[in-house]
């Protein structure tokens, strides 16, 4: 096993990233380290490793990430980065309409899960977080900028609803994101989805996002709702 290089200086090392030909070096140690987590999980993703793949020395990677701790929040940085530029780059395209923010909104995240290397990205994040603090943390981070983003498209279609409706919304609509991450792994035909699907999904997290908490919905539930399957 390679022992990793034992440093516990805060991130990247300050100063390290400042000119162009250390900014272009942390995106190449970042794509190598992605590449590695997402082929091979958290135990595969080493120092050496990533230093190997990109033929430089452990002591070039350590100059810019420490140690494997660093990286890993580097790496969480970067991915976090790229979907508020991606959540962003959507906003702009209909800065005057709410319901074509949230649209966009869906379709750019529905296409994100369809990649399965986004998919298997998740999954080590996911699995990792019942282990370790540091990836917990990580995790923690990564759908607070998701709730943060949900609860702006959402507030902007129901200025007047009250802030927990507006949270439970924005629970609801990572909730539905989130399982797309999980049946785009099944096998073909396991759940017999049309093609069409996508379409269906997108339409029904807007309609759900649109419609809001329906107190008439909630009363017919509990009409119909076994007292047996009264949990919550």
């Amino acid at each position: 096993m390679d022992a990793e290089p034992q440093n516990n200086a805060p991130g990247p090392k300050e100063g390290t990233a400042t000119r162009q030909r250390g900014k272009t070096q942390v995106k190449k140690i970042l794509r190598a380290a992605r590449s590695i987590l997402i082929d091979e999980g958290y135990a595969g993703l080493t120092i050496r490793k990533v230093a190997r793949n990109l033929d430089i020395s452990v002591g070039n990677l350590t100059y810019y990430f420490p140690n494997k701790e660093k990286l890993l929040r580097a790496l969480i940085a970067n991915l976090l980065d790229e979907y508020h530029r991606g959540y962003l780059k959507e906003q702009q395209r209909f800065p005057d309409d709410a319901h074509g923010r949230l649209l966009a909104y869906i379709e750019y995240l529905v296409a994100d899960c369809d990649k399965s290397e986004v998919r298997a990205l998740f999954f080590q994040i996911w699995g990792l977080a019942t282990h370790s603090e540091v990836v917990n943390e990580l995790r923690d981070q990564i759908y607070s900028l998701a709730r943060g983003d949900a609860i702006e498209l959402i507030a902007s279609l129901h200025p007047d609803a009250p802030e927990t409706e507006i949270n439970s919304l924005a629970a609801i609509f990572i909730a539905m994101i989130e399982g797309l991450h999980v049946i785009g792994d099944l096998s073909d035909g396991v759940l017999q989805l049309p093609v069409d699907f996508q379409r269906e999904f997108r339409n029904v997290v807007y309609e759900t996002m649109v419609q809001g908490i329906d107190p008439d919905t909630q009363k017919g539930v509990n009409k119909h709702l076994p007292e047996a399957l009264r949990r919550f």
